[in-house]
């Protein structure tokens, strides 16, 4: 049949374009109906095939119904042509539901008229949904009630909806109870479990839904419970209202935008706030009410931010419209009439009356209905652009005012700000103001920019007016070398003869100063078209070096736009351009043509440049030449390096704008590695040494990478937290994003060999780390000063392994090893104090030491260190090595000595030093100091024990120091207990023992005579019985050198006399000795003078001590010889002489001379003893721990003999 043919039951089928095709079979009685086939055919793509029972036909309120339909199909095209052929008009479905291509539904309906069950599928292109409805219809009221759901396993939204919208898949399910009356106003229950949705790549899963409808809004909740975040939505949509209100709860928890694929940057951020919200509004402009959000934490894995609240206040009285945003960091307002979806079109408008030829400003004027002020105070963003990854920062203040009125077409913008950072740009100030005075736009700008060691101020200012703009450009810096200067221009923007837009520059002569050196702007003009750009004669010239800039650049051929550089220094192009990391040097010459420029671009350069230098390295001569490769849309660059030697280095490659790409392949002839000093700073610095290799440069621009393999011939760098230089010449291998050393051999300054492995990481040469291991023989692994550590320093030679690793922000040192020779370590406990005080030993450096005060040298070195250190060492010390314990390095005081021990150092960032282990002292010496005037050096004895527990200052100490003196027993003892003695001139030695912690030591002062008698040790006992006693005799004996007794003390003025002549002496004595101690590091010289003047005698003394070592520390000589003259003293000379040379560098084996006088040897009758020897020295915890040593040393030489017997065989 046709639509002609039932038209008179359907008009509107009239017109049909196509026959319908009706295949039934069926059956009919009184009260039933059975089709058992019935099929349907409209064109080739409507079609239907169901078999329908009708039982109760006679009464509609019984009639049951059951329908079976096998397949109802149809193509979006064919519906849309059905739809278009019943109503007349062209019709065109949404482009959504056109996706769905072909609808295909299969299922069937049972049940009453009254109560009917639909279950089915529904097939698209874009997915299955399956139904399983229930309808109800009330017969008397009309109403029509329905439940059920809707459920798919797979939609593929993505076709649905287009890619651009961002979904993907989803998996749901939707559960609806309703009901529809008879005016058609709804209302009912929903509730919805979305297991699983896309949405840009990333899958949401567990989404909750429950909420009311009815005609006129919805109330309800949507949770989403997802591993990256946690969203509740609580809210209420009324729509019943002329002005529809909203009012909705939210909460945020731990929501990750980077892993939710919502930021493309900021992996680590994690959001999470409340929303509470009252809104009414049916647009934009006449929304009114509030917005809180508060509770906001924004953290990523480094900090956290936390603002209180965020309110924003939208109020509306008669025509006057306010909005007030408020919270910790800004605070806004604004206030008067205004319409939200005008102001940037009205603005524009206002701004195209003085610029009426620049059609993007041709915005149609809206209504005018624009009269209001702008308030803003932001406060420093610092924090918050640190967390979200902001290019902008401010650690200062921010002021925003403006107005706009477009009744009266005037407007004003101002912004204020402090300490701004844009990108890696630092500005110390910015003050900004637009406005249009007078129908006159007139803008003015002042920044003050931040640079690495000065700051320039830059002025501008404009004024536009009837399509011509005035510019005036002013900048100068304030530290250094001058570079000012003050540029004048005029801007037209028109349309010519053939209604084109043209631009045209005028250039006012100007000048500048570059680092002290004027240079010349000469008068030019500029002239732009569409695809048409005209330079005439653009100069920046200082004498006979200039660079300039004529010609056309269009689609036409013979068109060239040149430049010409003539001896221009390119120091100046580092100084304007500022690209990081790279320096350059020397003097260019040569010129740039671009042909053809809007059409197919033909570029040619051939640049010269002498003294070429990069980062401060000297690369020599360089020749460029350059042409534009059309075909692959890059430049061609060929270019020869040579270097002082006369070696030439060959660089050829492209460099592609339009692909953002390069690469170049460099053969390098011993090309200076100076120019990774800016790379390399944070490990090391004054690189040294030439390369000599292949090497490619490439990538895309923004991230440029470098690779290949090089030999690297007499490189040097120092390691700058150790102060210790590395020398060497081997293969280096250069990989995208590292540097690879692997088995390069090392020596340090005086040739000690080593070895390294590791590699250095980065990121187009940012974002260094490294991991590099040191395999060290008797190498300088430490060599620092107190400025550089004031912690510990010294000069360590050591044999072991290293590891260094870390990055920029973090250095962390492991050392595992033990000290060899010439090794010097200091370690400062920062104390003062005097002898008897409790506190009187004192380590100090007296060689090293700089005078400037510690908190000083703490902050220079604060200062100068970038990075923090982490270090932990362990250490077997050796006797090689001379440990130097300062107490104040103010009054000079220290002890130093070697010996043996195992020392663990472990230093955090921003903790103490500790240490950990047990040194045992064999010798060493204690440098003392009295109020600055009494300088003594004590002697260590062997067995003295210094133990650590973590901190450096409380170490458990065990030490016996003792000071040997000459004294006279006349002062001590009475005449009547000197009868039977034959040297009344005898050797004393003070004693100090300290025991407990090293900063609160306990002491105990004792006096030994070493060459007295057990009788004459009796007597003088029995006179110092006392520990006020002993304290009098140490500080007569240490100071004037002789003993103390006060009842024997005269008060005549003659002792009176000779007691002050003592006291110079020996004052004189010590000064002198302080100063020859700092004449030389190599030779120890002291000089001693006394003289007494008593009633019953008189006597002098000139003492003179020599100590040096000769022979890199092989040869020892001690010395110490002088003259005495008293009436005791029958032989004026006396004197003592040693000499020791170690036979083997450890000086376990010694050969000895020496010649000591008798005088202090009373049962001698000899003037001098004099002896020859050998001696041989072996250090061990036990008699099994030496036989195992010596019995190791013989087998390791029978197995070299077995070695080199097979070798001669």
């Amino acid at each position: 049949i046709t639509g002609k043919d039932i038209a008179c039951f359907v008009p509107s089928m009239r017109y049909l374009d196509f026959p319908i095709e009706i295949e039934a079979d069926v059956n009919a009685a009184s009260n039933n109906i059975d089709l058992k086939k019935f099929i349907v055919r409209y064109g080739k793509d409507i079609y239907i095939d169901a078999a329908v029972q009708l039982a109760g036909i006679n009464n509609i309120n019984e009639l049951f119904i059951y329908a079976n339909f096998n397949s109802i199909s149809a193509k979006v095209p064919a519906l849309e042509n059905v739809i278009a052929d019943i109503t007349r008009k062209p019709f065109v479905l949404p482009k959504e539901v056109r996706n769905l291509r072909q609808v295909e539904y299969t299922g069937n309906i049972s049940g009453f008229f009254t109560n009917l069950v639909a279950y089915g599928k529904l097939r698209t292109d874009i997915g299955t949904v399956s139904t399983d409805i229930m309808l109800e219809f009330d017969t008397e009221t009309k109403d029509l009630s329905y439940s059920g759901n809707l459920r798919s396993p797979q939609l593929q939204l993505k076709k649905m909806l287009g890619s651009q919208a961002g979904f993907g898949n989803a998996q749901f399910r939707i559960d609806v109870n309703g009901t529809r009356t008879h005016d058609n106003k709804y209302s009912g229950v929903i509730k919805g479990n979305v297991q699983s949705i896309d949405f840009n790549k990333y899958t949401y899963k567990n989404i909750q839904m429950d909420g009311n409808y009815t005609s006129s809004g919805f109330v309800g909740k949507i949770e989403l419970n997802d591993d990256n975040g946690r969203v509740k939505f609580d809210g209420d949509i009324d729509f019943s209202r002329k002005i529809p209100l909203m009012s909705f709860d939210a909460q945020i928890e731990k929501l990750r935008p980077f892993n939710l694929h919502l930021t493309k940057d900021n992996p680590t951020l994690s959001v999470s706030l409340n929303i509470a919200s009252s809104i009414q509004g049916s647009s934009i402009d006449n929304i009114i009410g509030n917005v809180l959000i508060n509770n906001i934490q924004l953290q990523n894995e480094t900090d956290t931010l936390n603002i209180q609240q965020l309110d924003i206040v939208s109020s509306i009285l008669g025509k006057q419209q306010n909005i007030r945003i408020s919270s910790d960091i800004l605070e806004a307002s604004i206030d008067g009439t205004f319409t939200l979806s005008s102001i940037a079109d009205n603005l524009l408008s206002v701004i195209h009356t003085q610029l009426p030829d620049i059609t993007v400003l041709n915005k149609k004027k809206r209504q005018s209905g624009n009269n209001f002020t702008l308030q803003a105070t932001i406060q420093p963003i610092e924090k918050l652009s640190n967390i979200l990854e902001w290019k902008v920062s401010t650690d200062g203040n921010s002021e925003i005012q403006a107005w706009f009125n477009d009744y009266e077409e005037t407007f004003s913008v101002s912004l204020q700000s402090k300490n701004i950072r844009i990108n890696k740009t630092e500005m110390y100030a910015a003050n900004i103001k637009i406005e249009n005075p007078n129908k006159k736009i007139q803008a003015d700008a002042q920044i003050e920019l931040k640079l690495p060691k000065d700051s320039l101020t830059i002025k501008l200012s404009s004024t536009t007016w009837q399509k011509n703009t005035d510019l005036t450009l002013h900048f100068e810096n304030h530290y250094g070398k001058e570079l000012s200067g003050t540029l004048q221009s005029q801007v037209s923007v028109h349309k010519n003869e053939q209604n084109e837009v043209e631009t045209a520059i005028q250039i006012a002569p100007s000048e500048l100063m570059v680092n002290d050196s004027v240079w010349y702007i000469t008068p030019s003009s500029m002239l732009y078209t569409k695809d048409r750009l005209a330079i005439d004669n653009f100069s920046l010239q200082q004498r006979d070096k200039f660079i300039r800039i004529d010609g056309v650049a269009s689609k036409n051929i013979g068109d060239i736009i040149r430049v010409d550089i003539n001896q221009f220094n390119l120091e100046y192009l580092s100084e304007l351009v500022r690209l990081k990391g790279i320096q350059l040097s020397g003097i260019a010459t040569g010129f740039v043509s671009i042909e053809e420029l809007f059409n197919r671009p033909i570029l040619n350069a051939d640049m010269d440049a002498t003294d070429f230098g990069l980062n401060g390295a000297p690369f020599g001569h360089v020749k460029a030449l350059g042409s534009y490769n059309y075909e692959k849309e890059q430049i061609d660059i060929n270019g020869i390096i040579t270097n002082k030697k006369g070696l030439k280095s060959e660089v050829n490659g492209y460099i592609s704008p339009v692909r953002n790409e390069m690469l170049l392949r460099a053969e390098m002839k011993e090309i200076d590695l100076g120019f990774l000093d800016p790379y390399l700073s944070s490990f090391a610095k004054e690189i040294e040494g030439e390369a000599t290799g292949e090497i490619f440069i490439g990538g895309d621009m923004r991230a440029i990478e470098v690779w290949g393999k090089a030999f690297v011939n007499k490189a040097k760098l120092n390691i700058d937290f150790l102060k210790t230089d590395v020398y060497f010449s081997d293969y280096v291998t250069l990989t995208k994003n590292s540097i690879v050393l692997s088995d390069i051999n090392i020596t340090d300054k005086k040739g000690n060999k080593g070895k390294v492995n590791g590699k250095i990481t980065h990121k187009s040469f940012s974002e260094f780390a490294f991991n590099i291991n040191f395999l060290l023989n008797n190498m300088l692994v430490y060599n620092t000063t107190e400025i550089d550590n004031p912690d510990f320093y010294g000069t360590v030679y050591a044999t072991g392994v290293a590891n260094i690793y870390g990055d920029v922000d973090l250095i962390s040192i492991d050392v595992v090893g033990k000290t060899e020779q010439n090794t010097v370590f200091y370690i400062p406990l920062n104390t003062s104090s005097s002898a008897l005080e409790g506190n009187f030993v004192t380590f100090v450096n007296r060689k090293q030491l700089a005078a400037t005060p510690r908190k000083n040298r703490r902050k220079q070195q604060t200062e100068s260190t970038e990075s923090k250190l982490k270090i932990s060492v362990q250490i077997e010390a050796t006797p090689d090595a001379e440990v130097i314990l300062i107490l104040d390095d103010r009054t000079r005081e220290y002890i130093q000595g070697t010996g043996n021990g195992n020392i663990r150092l472990n230093l955090e960032p921003n903790e103490n030093l500790k240490m950990y282990g047990n040194y045992t002292l064999s010798q060493g010496k204690y440098f003392f100091v009295m109020q600055n005037a009494i300088y003594k050096t004590f002697e260590i004895r062997d067995g003295s024990t210094i133990a650590w527990d973590g901190n450096p200052y409380n170490a458990g100490i065990d030490i016996m120091a003792t000071y040997q003196v000459s004294a006279s027993l006349i002062d001590l003892l009475d005449q009547s207990m000197l009868q039977d003695v034959k040297r009344l001139t005898v050797p004393v030695l003070c004693k100090a023992h300290l025991t407990g912690e090293l900063q609160r030591p306990s002491i105990k002062l004792d006096l030994e005579l070493p060459t007295a008698d057990d009788e004459l040790k009796r007597r003088v006992q029995n006179i110092v019985n006392s520990d006020e006693m002993m304290n009098n005799q140490m500080v007569f004996l240490l100071m004037l050198g002789r003993f103390y007794n006060p009842q024997l003390s005269n008060n005549s003025q003659t002792n009176t006399a000779g007691m002050a002549t003592m006291i110079a002496s020996a004052t004189l004595s010590s000064q002198l000795n302080y100063w020859l101690s700092h004449i030389s590091n190599d030779v120890n010289l002291g000089v001693n003078y006394r003289q007494n003047e008593g009633i019953d005698f008189s006597s002098r003394e000139i003492e003179v001590a020599l100590t040096t070592n000769l022979l890199d520390d092989r040869l020892v000589i001690n010395s110490n010889i002088g003259y005495k003259e008293d009436a005791f003293t029958e032989n004026n000379f006396i004197g003592d002489f040693d000499v020791e040379y170690k036979i083997n560098r450890s000086g376990r084996l010694r050969l000895k001379a020496y010649s000591h006088s008798n005088d202090k040897y009373y049962i001698r009758n000899a003037l001098t003893t004099q002896g020859v020897g050998i001696l041989y020295r072996e250090d061990f915890n036990s008699g099994k721990n030496l036989w195992e040593y010596y019995r190791n040393v013989f087998k390791k030489k029978e197995e070299q003999a077995e070695t080199t017997e097979t070798t001669k065989e």
